[in-house]
């Protein structure tokens, strides 16, 4: 009887904060969040040629859709929970996706040092390092086949130097897996001029795991 208890309370906990998220993201898109998205998203939208779609219903409404150096992208707004000891946080992250053709089966992962140091789903995938202290000290890193993430630097100039233009105050991460090339930061990320450094970084990351570097 305890355990049927205690199932149901989790189960009730779970419903509600699937209505709580459902009614968030129904939220008509107005306010300052609003404006700055329709403001920074669309100026990168003209700069790089791309679609941009308004956040009219919703803040996760608005979009920015398209092809940049040869990928087709999408940037968007993710919602993800985050669970702590008692508690739950519904916490929003600027989210691009960019696909590519990953015939080598590359896996890799750089997130911000020490975000998933109690958890970690990349099992069995081991840690690298840049050699770079500036990165290091800023980045974990997975990377299979190991050596894939350490070439990068020696053959990707510009990607080295947009590297170091990432922001690490909050928890970020970039992870190519199968033919899916992801950046996600936590926060509501408007600066056109951030956003396409990101957009030029991952370009050159997918040329690096399609070329074979």
């Amino acid at each position: 009887m305890g355990d049927f208890l205690i199932w149901a309370i989790v189960g009730v906990v779970a419903v509600l904060l699937l209505i709580a998220i459902i009614l968030i993201l129904s939220q008509p898109a107005s306010g300052n969040e609003a404006r700055q998205i329709k403001k920074g998203w669309q100026e990168l939208a003209r700069r790089a040629s791309l679609r941009f779609i308004p956040p009219d219903k919703s803040l996760d409404a608005a979009s920015v859709k398209g092809y940049y150096r040869g990928y087709y992208m999408t940037l968007r707004l993710r919602l993800r929970t985050a669970l702590r000891r008692d508690t739950q946080t519904t916490i929003t992250y600027t989210r691009i996706e960019m696909s590519l053709k990953n015939e080598r089966r590359v896996y890799a992962r750089l997130y911000k040092k020490g975000a998933f140091k109690h958890t970690d789903r990349a099992f069995g995938v081991p840690n690298v390092v840049f050699g770079v202290a500036e990165l290091d000290n800023r980045f974990e890193v997975k990377s299979s086949p190991a050596e894939f993430i350490p070439g990068l630097l020696s053959s990707r100039k510009e990607l080295y130097q947009n590297l170091l233009k990432v922001r690490t105050e909050q928890n970020v991460g970039i992870e190519v897996e199968g033919d899916v090339l992801v950046f996600e930061q936590q926060g509501i990320v408007t600066s056109p001029d951030y956003l396409l450094t990101i957009m030029d970084l991952l370009a050159e990351f997918a040329q690096a795991v399609e070329h074979g570097e």
